[in-house]
């Protein structure tokens, strides 16, 4: 549920901002990229092998 919510936020985010704004964006993705499984252990919403 906390990655659905955080990609549905960067999503509308991205709809409404200017170009500066997606350059900055960009630059620190890389950073942000490691946050949705991070999310996701720490509220315990960890899919389960199938």
């Amino acid at each position: 549920m906390a990655i659905v919510l955080g990609q549905v936020a960067w999503n509308m985010a991205l709809k409404y901002a200017r170009a500066s704004e997606l350059s900055l964006a960009t630059a620190f993705s890389p950073l942000a990229a490691p946050m949705p499984p991070l999310a996701a252990a720490i509220f315990g919403d960890i899919p389960e092998m199938a």
